[in-house]
């Protein structure tokens, strides 16, 4: 037999080999000019057949690898499409995440900076209503006091008055006796035409002399 009968399928090449390489049959190995060819015998024939069929199997098995390798080439295609789609997704997902968090931030942020300014606004109103309660206090105690005030002022033109009732009392008194004397005195020398005694003055009016004028007294 032939060489071609002992040949034995090589070993699976690499992927890029395997793609790169065609799915024709190899072409049929001429013998060396030189060598004689063998006689057709129905051995030979035998093996020619056989190894025909041989290398059938085997492009059909290469045929059938490149058709696994390419599937799997196209799938793999498919799968990095649908992960850089993924990932395209995942990253607008992951932006709009981030944006989203800005807008929190910026919104926590702005709140704080609310709150803070009202804080300060109530503390200052609380402040105002203490000076103004504070105020009031001062107010309260200075109406108190302009209220004792008037009540001695009242008190005081109470007493004044009073002390200006007797005082005119006591003038009119002192008037009412000087013109009290000065009348019986008048009284006295128009009876006596200047010249009786007091003992017949005394005699006329029943007593010292002032009893008409001050009834008795």
């Amino acid at each position: 037999m032939s060489s071609w009968g002992n040949w034995t399928s090589p070993q699976v090449t690499p992927l890029s080999a395997a793609l790169t390489s065609t799915a024709q049959p190899p072409a049929a190995v001429e013998p060396p000019r030189h060598q004689v060819a063998a006689p057709a015998t129905p051995g030979y024939q035998e093996g020619l057949r056989q190894e025909l069929e041989s290398l059938r199997a085997l492009l059909s098995e290469r045929e059938t690898m490149i058709r696994t390798l390419q599937e799997n080439n196209h799938r793999l295609s498919n799968s990095a499409q649908v992960s850089e789609s993924e990932q395209r997704g995942q990253a607008d997902e992951a932006r709009q995440l981030r944006e989203r968090l800005d807008s929190l931030q910026r919104s926590v942020r702005e709140k704080d900076l609310l709150i803070k300014t009202e804080g300060d606004q109530l503390n200052q109103v609380s402040e105002n209503l203490r000076n103004r309660e504070s105020d009031n206090e001062v107010l309260k105690q200075a109406v108190t006091n302009l209220k004792e005030r008037a009540l001695i002022l009242e008190m005081d033109t109470r007493k004044l008055k009073d002390e200006n009732e007797a005082q005119r009392c006591r003038e009119k008194e002192s008037e009412f006796r000087a013109l009290q004397e000065t009348g019986t005195e008048s009284m006295w020398r128009l009876y006596t035409g200047g010249t009786g005694t007091e003992s017949m003055w005394r005699l006329y009016t029943g007593g010292t002399g002032t009893e008409l004028y001050t009834g008795g007294t």
